[in-house]
């Protein structure tokens, strides 16, 4: 398959990597759109390595369909080929396919293009964890939003 690899440069390339290869628990996702984060750019500086496993090209949020799922991921959740899902990834988004662990999938939202549901994982789910499960957030509350300069304040906002 075909991947944006990095150059010594920094400049960037489509060239031939590895097809990925799928676990049990994880499907196989074509990937229609990938996002451009900060995270993405601190990478392409040598400056935010993938985690182990995790395929070296850059690309950390993706949307595309499921073309394959694991015997693990089929007993465990409900995904089957054809959804249309987003994800987050420790890396390999710059591709023509990537997978991902079945429970580290989002479907893509109704009325969202691939291109809109790939820049949903990092802000929405980032602002889910802070707000929700570690600021244990709840109707009524009231926060106090010092900026709205970035991907995820605009999302928290």
């Amino acid at each position: 398959m075909k991947a944006i690899l990095v150059n010594e440069d920094k400049s960037l390339r489509w060239d031939n990597v590895p097809d990925p290869v799928m676990k049990d628990d994880e499907v196989l996702v074509k990937i229609h759109a990938a996002a451009l984060n900060r995270a993405d750019l601190m990478q392409r500086e040598g400056d935010y390595p993938p985690p182990p496993g995790c395929p070296e090209w850059m690309g950390l949020e993706v949307a595309g369909e499921i073309i394959a799922v694991g015997d693990e991921a089929k007993e465990k959740s409900a995904w089957k080929i054809g959804d249309a899902v987003c994800a987050l990834l420790g890396g390999g988004g710059y591709a023509e396919y990537v997978t991902v662990k079945y429970d580290m999938l989002m479907p893509v939202p109704k009325g969202c293009s691939m291109v809109e549901a790939a820049a949903i994982p990092e802000a929405f789910a980032t602002a889910y964890l802070k707000l929700f499960v570690e600021g244990h957030a709840k109707a009524g509350d009231t926060l106090l939003m010092q900026a709205g300069a970035s991907g995820l304040a605009s999302v928290v906002i």
